[in-house]
Protein backbone atom coordinates (compact mmCIF):
# COMPACT_ATOMS: atom_id res chain seq x y z
CA UNK A 1 0.00 0.00 0.00
CA UNK A 2 1.43 3.50 -0.64
CA UNK A 3 -0.28 6.67 0.12
CA UNK A 4 0.29 9.78 -3.12
CA UNK A 5 1.24 12.82 -1.60
CA UNK A 6 1.85 16.48 -3.32
CA UNK A 7 2.62 19.86 -2.66
CA UNK A 8 0.13 22.34 -5.07
CA UNK A 9 0.59 26.19 -5.81
CA UNK A 10 -2.06 27.71 -4.13
CA UNK A 11 -2.60 30.72 -6.11
CA UNK A 12 -2.57 28.48 -9.50
CA UNK A 13 -3.20 24.80 -8.54
CA UNK A 14 -0.15 23.99 -10.39
CA UNK A 15 1.22 20.63 -9.31
CA UNK A 16 4.75 21.25 -7.35
CA UNK A 17 5.85 17.75 -6.58
CA UNK A 18 4.36 14.35 -5.47
CA UNK A 19 6.08 11.43 -3.89
CA UNK A 20 4.78 7.66 -3.28
CA UNK A 21 4.91 7.61 0.65
CA UNK A 22 4.81 3.58 1.35
CA UNK A 23 3.03 2.80 4.36
CA UNK A 24 3.39 -0.89 5.63
CA UNK A 25 -0.66 -2.17 7.08
CA UNK A 26 -2.14 -5.21 7.44
CA UNK A 27 -4.70 -7.11 5.22
CA UNK A 28 -8.47 -5.63 4.99
CA UNK A 29 -11.17 -6.64 2.45
CA UNK A 30 -10.79 -5.98 -1.16
CA UNK A 31 -12.74 -3.31 -2.03
CA UNK A 32 -15.87 -4.20 -4.12
CA UNK A 33 -17.13 -3.26 -7.85
CA UNK A 34 -18.61 0.07 -5.94
CA UNK A 35 -16.21 1.61 -3.84
CA UNK A 36 -14.83 4.57 -5.24
CA UNK A 37 -11.08 4.82 -5.96
CA UNK A 38 -9.16 7.36 -3.84
CA UNK A 39 -8.30 10.49 -4.49
CA UNK A 40 -4.88 11.63 -5.12
CA UNK A 41 -3.04 15.04 -6.94
CA UNK A 42 -2.02 14.48 -10.37
CA UNK A 43 1.72 14.56 -11.51
CA UNK A 44 4.28 12.32 -11.72
CA UNK A 45 5.23 9.77 -8.39
CA UNK A 46 8.34 8.01 -7.83
CA UNK A 47 8.91 5.27 -4.81
CA UNK A 48 11.52 6.69 -2.24
CA UNK A 49 14.89 5.81 -3.39
CA UNK A 50 15.76 4.90 0.50
CA UNK A 51 13.82 3.94 3.63
CA UNK A 52 13.35 7.43 3.91
CA UNK A 53 11.67 9.65 0.76
CA UNK A 54 12.92 13.15 0.44
CA UNK A 55 11.42 15.95 -1.25
CA UNK A 56 12.98 18.84 -2.42
CA UNK A 57 12.12 22.11 -1.00
CA UNK A 58 14.76 24.99 -1.05
CA UNK A 59 12.98 27.53 0.77
CA UNK A 60 14.43 30.40 2.91
CA UNK A 61 12.39 31.74 5.93
CA UNK A 62 14.27 34.55 6.83
CA UNK A 63 17.61 33.10 8.64
CA UNK A 64 16.59 29.20 8.02
CA UNK A 65 16.69 28.19 4.36
CA UNK A 66 14.77 24.60 4.25
CA UNK A 67 16.48 22.40 1.93
CA UNK A 68 14.17 19.21 1.95
CA UNK A 69 11.81 17.32 3.88
CA UNK A 70 11.66 13.65 4.61
CA UNK A 71 8.80 10.89 5.78
CA UNK A 72 8.70 7.32 6.20
CA UNK A 73 5.54 4.74 7.56
CA UNK A 74 6.61 0.86 8.09
CA UNK A 75 5.71 -1.65 10.85
CA UNK A 76 3.73 0.85 13.06
CA UNK A 77 6.23 3.61 13.47
CA UNK A 78 6.86 7.09 11.44
CA UNK A 79 9.76 9.09 10.46
CA UNK A 80 10.10 12.80 9.77
CA UNK A 81 13.16 14.73 8.97
CA UNK A 82 14.72 17.25 7.28
CA UNK A 83 17.71 19.13 6.03
CA UNK A 84 18.18 22.60 6.50
CA UNK A 85 20.41 26.07 7.26
CA UNK A 86 20.55 28.94 9.79
CA UNK A 87 22.45 32.15 9.04
CA UNK A 88 22.90 35.00 11.39
CA UNK A 89 25.30 38.07 11.46
CA UNK A 90 28.52 35.50 10.88
CA UNK A 91 27.32 32.62 12.71
CA UNK A 92 26.18 29.50 10.12
CA UNK A 93 24.89 25.59 11.22
CA UNK A 94 24.04 22.68 8.53
CA UNK A 95 22.12 19.55 9.67
CA UNK A 96 21.95 17.66 7.13
CA UNK A 97 19.12 14.48 7.02
CA UNK A 98 18.11 14.95 10.58
CA UNK A 99 15.29 12.22 11.12
CA UNK A 100 12.90 10.83 14.13
CA UNK A 101 11.51 7.95 14.17
CA UNK A 102 8.45 7.13 16.12
CA UNK A 103 5.50 4.74 17.46
CA UNK A 104 2.40 6.06 15.34
CA UNK A 105 -0.59 3.60 15.59
CA UNK A 106 -3.13 3.09 12.11
CA UNK A 107 -6.15 1.42 11.81
CA UNK A 108 -4.77 -2.54 11.80
CA UNK A 109 -1.46 -1.62 12.31
CA UNK A 110 -0.52 -1.20 16.15
CA UNK A 111 2.33 0.84 16.80
CA UNK A 112 6.14 0.31 17.29
CA UNK A 113 8.35 0.46 19.70
CA UNK A 114 11.22 2.53 18.92
CA UNK A 115 11.97 6.01 19.70
CA UNK A 116 15.23 7.11 17.35
CA UNK A 117 17.26 9.87 15.95
CA UNK A 118 19.80 9.80 13.15
CA UNK A 119 21.68 12.67 11.53
CA UNK A 120 23.93 12.42 8.76
CA UNK A 121 25.49 15.15 8.84
CA UNK A 122 25.83 18.51 10.60
CA UNK A 123 28.26 22.03 10.32
CA UNK A 124 29.01 24.98 12.42
CA UNK A 125 31.11 27.89 11.29
CA UNK A 126 31.61 31.95 12.87
CA UNK A 127 33.24 34.26 10.57
CA UNK A 128 33.99 37.51 11.49
CA UNK A 129 37.14 40.01 9.69
CA UNK A 130 39.92 37.86 9.66
CA UNK A 131 38.57 35.31 11.88
CA UNK A 132 36.85 31.68 11.26
CA UNK A 133 36.42 29.10 13.13
CA UNK A 134 34.37 25.91 11.78
CA UNK A 135 33.78 22.10 11.35
CA UNK A 136 31.57 19.90 9.86
CA UNK A 137 31.35 15.87 9.69
CA UNK A 138 29.71 13.63 7.39
CA UNK A 139 28.00 10.07 8.39
CA UNK A 140 28.84 7.34 5.32
CA UNK A 141 27.72 3.99 5.54
CA UNK A 142 29.56 2.14 2.88
CA UNK A 143 30.26 -2.34 2.76
CA UNK A 144 27.80 -2.93 6.05
CA UNK A 145 30.26 -0.08 8.13
CA UNK A 146 29.20 3.07 9.34
CA UNK A 147 32.47 6.20 8.93
CA UNK A 148 32.35 9.50 10.28
CA UNK A 149 33.88 11.84 8.26
CA UNK A 150 34.78 15.34 9.15
CA UNK A 151 37.14 18.51 9.21
CA UNK A 152 37.56 21.55 11.73
CA UNK A 153 38.81 24.40 10.72
CA UNK A 154 40.55 27.98 12.39
CA UNK A 155 41.98 30.90 10.61
CA UNK A 156 43.12 34.03 11.74
CA UNK A 157 45.64 36.62 10.82
CA UNK A 158 48.37 34.78 9.22
CA UNK A 159 47.73 31.69 11.25
CA UNK A 160 45.94 29.04 9.89
CA UNK A 161 44.52 25.40 11.13
CA UNK A 162 43.24 22.57 9.43
CA UNK A 163 42.36 19.06 10.32
CA UNK A 164 40.62 15.78 9.18
CA UNK A 165 39.47 12.80 10.59
CA UNK A 166 37.38 9.90 10.40
CA UNK A 167 36.30 7.34 12.90
CA UNK A 168 34.92 3.84 11.76
CA UNK A 169 31.79 2.16 14.07
CA UNK A 170 33.10 -1.35 13.44
CA UNK A 171 34.75 -4.25 15.57
CA UNK A 172 37.98 -3.20 16.11
CA UNK A 173 36.80 0.46 16.09
CA UNK A 174 38.89 2.78 13.22
CA UNK A 175 40.12 6.25 13.81
CA UNK A 176 42.28 8.83 12.24
CA UNK A 177 43.39 12.32 12.28
CA UNK A 178 45.81 14.46 10.25
CA UNK A 179 46.19 18.18 10.92
CA UNK A 180 48.00 20.90 9.50
CA UNK A 181 49.11 24.37 10.27
CA UNK A 182 49.89 27.32 8.98
CA UNK A 183 52.53 29.77 11.25
CA UNK A 184 55.93 31.55 10.54
CA UNK A 185 57.62 29.60 13.14
CA UNK A 186 61.28 30.51 12.09
CA UNK A 187 64.79 29.45 11.25
CA UNK A 188 67.93 30.53 9.24
CA UNK A 189 67.16 31.99 5.19
CA UNK A 190 67.69 28.32 3.91
CA UNK A 191 64.97 26.47 6.07
CA UNK A 192 62.57 29.10 7.10
CA UNK A 193 59.82 26.60 8.89
CA UNK A 194 56.08 28.24 7.56
CA UNK A 195 54.11 25.39 8.99
CA UNK A 196 54.02 21.64 10.53
CA UNK A 197 51.74 18.54 9.46
CA UNK A 198 51.34 15.43 11.88
CA UNK A 199 48.79 12.43 12.62
CA UNK A 200 48.01 9.06 13.33
CA UNK A 201 45.74 6.23 12.90
CA UNK A 202 44.40 3.34 14.59
CA UNK A 203 43.29 0.26 12.81
CA UNK A 204 43.55 2.71 9.86
CA UNK A 205 45.96 2.10 6.68
CA UNK A 206 47.22 5.48 5.23
CA UNK A 207 47.69 4.68 1.45
CA UNK A 208 50.42 7.02 -0.42
CA UNK A 209 50.21 8.44 -3.71
CA UNK A 210 52.05 7.69 -6.61
CA UNK A 211 54.53 9.41 -8.48
CA UNK A 212 51.95 10.58 -11.04
CA UNK A 213 49.41 11.31 -8.44
CA UNK A 214 51.22 13.15 -5.91
CA UNK A 215 50.53 16.80 -7.36
CA UNK A 216 46.92 16.04 -5.94
CA UNK A 217 47.72 14.22 -3.53
CA UNK A 218 44.79 15.71 -0.50
CA UNK A 219 47.92 15.54 2.56
CA UNK A 220 49.92 18.30 0.80
CA UNK A 221 49.25 21.88 2.19
CA UNK A 222 48.33 23.21 -1.11
CA UNK A 223 46.20 21.02 -1.88
CA UNK A 224 43.68 21.11 1.31
CA UNK A 225 40.67 20.88 0.97
CA UNK A 226 39.09 23.93 -1.33
CA UNK A 227 36.53 25.89 0.02
CA UNK A 228 33.01 24.95 -1.28
CA UNK A 229 29.48 27.10 -0.67
CA UNK A 230 29.04 25.12 2.26
CA UNK A 231 31.25 23.39 5.17
CA UNK A 232 29.13 20.40 4.53
CA UNK A 233 29.87 20.80 0.83
CA UNK A 234 33.66 20.59 1.27
CA UNK A 235 33.50 17.54 3.09
CA UNK A 236 31.58 15.66 0.45
CA UNK A 237 33.63 17.62 -2.35
CA UNK A 238 36.69 15.67 -1.00
CA UNK A 239 34.81 12.60 0.46
CA UNK A 240 36.24 9.91 -2.39
CA UNK A 241 39.66 10.97 -1.32
CA UNK A 242 39.09 10.61 1.73
CA UNK A 243 37.78 7.18 1.18
CA UNK A 244 40.26 5.86 -0.78
CA UNK A 245 43.12 7.56 1.31
CA UNK A 246 42.55 6.53 4.58
CA UNK A 247 41.50 2.62 4.70
CA UNK A 248 39.70 0.72 7.56
CA UNK A 249 42.22 -2.02 8.47
CA UNK A 250 42.22 -3.89 11.70
CA UNK A 251 45.84 -4.34 13.36
CA UNK A 252 47.46 -1.33 11.21
CA UNK A 253 48.71 1.89 12.68
CA UNK A 254 50.40 4.73 11.47
CA UNK A 255 51.99 7.68 12.48
CA UNK A 256 53.34 11.21 10.35
CA UNK A 257 55.53 13.95 10.59
CA UNK A 258 56.16 16.54 8.37
CA UNK A 259 56.95 20.45 7.57
CA UNK A 260 56.67 22.98 5.36
CA UNK A 261 59.38 25.65 4.73
CA UNK A 262 60.82 28.20 1.93
CA UNK A 263 65.00 28.59 1.18
CA UNK A 264 65.83 31.89 0.73
CA UNK A 265 62.10 33.13 -0.06
CA UNK A 266 62.42 31.54 -3.70
CA UNK A 267 62.16 28.12 -2.90
CA UNK A 268 58.84 26.33 -1.36
CA UNK A 269 59.06 22.84 -0.14
CA UNK A 270 57.11 20.21 1.91
CA UNK A 271 58.09 17.06 2.84
CA UNK A 272 56.30 14.25 4.81
CA UNK A 273 57.53 10.94 6.68
CA UNK A 274 54.85 7.55 7.13
CA UNK A 275 55.47 4.84 9.34
CA UNK A 276 52.93 2.13 9.05
CA UNK A 277 53.55 -0.91 11.32
CA UNK A 278 51.26 -3.70 13.11
CA UNK A 279 49.53 -5.66 10.11
CA UNK A 280 53.06 -4.99 8.13
CA UNK A 281 55.70 -2.58 8.56
CA UNK A 282 56.45 0.60 6.06
CA UNK A 283 58.37 3.69 5.74
CA UNK A 284 57.15 6.02 3.48
CA UNK A 285 58.85 9.64 2.65
CA UNK A 286 56.77 12.03 -0.23
CA UNK A 287 57.77 15.48 -0.73
CA UNK A 288 57.23 18.50 -3.21
CA UNK A 289 59.90 21.65 -4.01
CA UNK A 290 58.83 24.46 -6.52
CA UNK A 291 60.27 27.75 -6.97
CA UNK A 292 59.03 30.42 -9.36
CA UNK A 293 61.43 32.97 -11.09
CA UNK A 294 60.36 35.93 -10.49
CA UNK A 295 58.49 35.06 -7.28
CA UNK A 296 55.15 36.89 -7.00
CA UNK A 297 54.71 37.76 -10.56
CA UNK A 298 51.56 36.71 -12.32
CA UNK A 299 53.82 36.34 -15.04
CA UNK A 300 56.76 34.57 -14.38
CA UNK A 301 59.83 33.82 -16.52
CA UNK A 302 59.99 30.11 -15.16
CA UNK A 303 58.69 27.52 -12.65
CA UNK A 304 60.37 24.13 -11.68
CA UNK A 305 58.93 21.88 -9.55
CA UNK A 306 60.34 18.69 -8.67
CA UNK A 307 58.11 15.94 -6.80
CA UNK A 308 59.35 12.85 -4.55
CA UNK A 309 58.04 9.60 -3.02
CA UNK A 310 60.02 6.53 -1.37
CA UNK A 311 58.75 3.78 0.40
CA UNK A 312 60.50 1.27 2.08
CA UNK A 313 59.13 -2.58 3.15
CA UNK A 314 60.64 -4.87 4.30
CA UNK A 315 58.48 -7.86 3.37
CA UNK A 316 58.82 -7.16 0.04
CA UNK A 317 62.51 -5.40 0.02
Amino acid sequence: FALTAGFNKKSTGEVLDNWALPLSLNPTTPPTENTPPASYSPGKTSPPSGPVHWVDIDKTFGPVDLKKIGLNYSDGEATFGFTAGFTMGGFSMELDGLTITFPLPLPGTPAGNQVSFDLQGMALDYHKGNFEIGGAFMKVVQDNLTSYYGQAILKFSNFGFKALGGYTDADPASFFLYMNINVPIGGPPYLFITGLAGGFGINNSLKLPTIDNLSGYLLLPNNAPPEQGTALATINNVLPQLQSIFVYQPGEYWVAAGDQFTSFEMIEAFALVVVSFGVDLQIGVLGSCAMTFPKGTPYPVAYVEIDMVASFTPSTG
